[in-house]
């Protein structure tokens, strides 16, 4: 059952996104994220426009996306045996650019000490247009997409937080802070399934890391939370719901719960496939 209430400042919320461009195809094992994004496309009412952190970009430092009308990125490939529609590379999200709130996203970056770049020319990619085809189709919000830090996990970490605290002072201009990756992404372990492969079997539940994730993400002290979260990888089950140098789907979930600040965490709902479980959250 997901929340529904309306925040009073814009908020920082996180979705797992899905498998490609699966849920806007209406693929049967994308349901149950197309039913949580819409039960919960109020909170984008009243919003300024979105910031968004997406899992699909990954850098060695903090980029932004300047241009005015920004273009689509296919960012996935066809599954030999199983190809996708030609409808997955049409897709289309026409929502403007802000070129002047990037310049003021790299300006806030670098106070933290982030180095940072304006980038005219990246896409958007699925973890930008999948959220916001589901909870805005209308297309009528400015969007900006930010990367995420990579590299060891201590400078990931750092880096992730930094990030979030140099977002979170637009929320009180109306901007919206979307992290958009995976609470749960072990793709070995899923592709089959998500793709109907014959005899393919379902991962088992990762529903201990979600509970544990769900006590420390809704900490209202920043300082707990964050330290907390920092240390993600003891949760149960870590290493299987996100196995170690694959975790740039949980990434954004770290940037977005810094860019919570001192406002209280709250799981928004879940979506389950093939037995894994996968939330949103929003601070507000």
């Amino acid at each position: 059952m997901a929340i529904k209430e309306t925040p009073k400042r814009a908020p920082a919320f996180f979705v797992s996104h899905g498998a490609g461009p699966l849920a806007i195809l209406k693929a049967p094992s994308q349901q149950p994220l197309i039913d949580l994004c819409e039960e919960t496309a109020w909170v984008l009412d009243g919003c300024k426009g979105v910031i968004v952190v997406t899992a699909h970009w990954e850098a060695d430092k903090t980029y932004i996306s300047s241009a005015a009308k920004p273009p689509i990125y296919c960012d996935y490939f066809p599954v030999p045996g199983n190809p996708l529609p030609k409808e997955a590379w049409e897709i289309v999200y026409d929502a403007p650019g802000d070129p002047e709130l990037a310049r003021r996203i790299k300006e806030s970056a670098e106070r933290q000490g982030l180095e940072a770049e304006l980038d005219e020319e990246r896409g958007w990619d699925h973890g930008v247009w999948t959220p916001l085809m589901l909870m805005r189709p209308q297309a009528d919000l400015p969007v900006v997409q930010v990367s995420i830090p990579q590299g060891d996990a201590e400078k990931v970490i750092k880096e992730s937080f930094a990030l979030g605290k140099a977002l979170e002072p637009f929320r009180d201009e109306g901007w919206a802070i979307l992290g958009s990756g995976h609470t749960y992404h072990n793709f070995a372990s899923i592709i089959e399934p998500i793709m109907g492969v014959p005899g393919a079997s379902s991962p088992r539940s990762n529903r201990e890391f979600e509970e544990k994730l769900e006590e420390v993400s809704t900490d209202k002290n920043l300082k707990k939370r964050l330290d907390g979260l920092s240390k993600w990888r003891s949760f149960p089950d870590a290493d299987y719901v996100q196995p170690p140098g694959k975790d740039e789907h949980f990434v954004p979930f770290l940037v977005t719960a810094a860019a919570g600040g001192s406002d209280p965490g709250k799981r928004l709902g879940e979506w389950i496939m093939f037995n894994t479980i996968s939330s949103s959250y929003i601070w507000a």
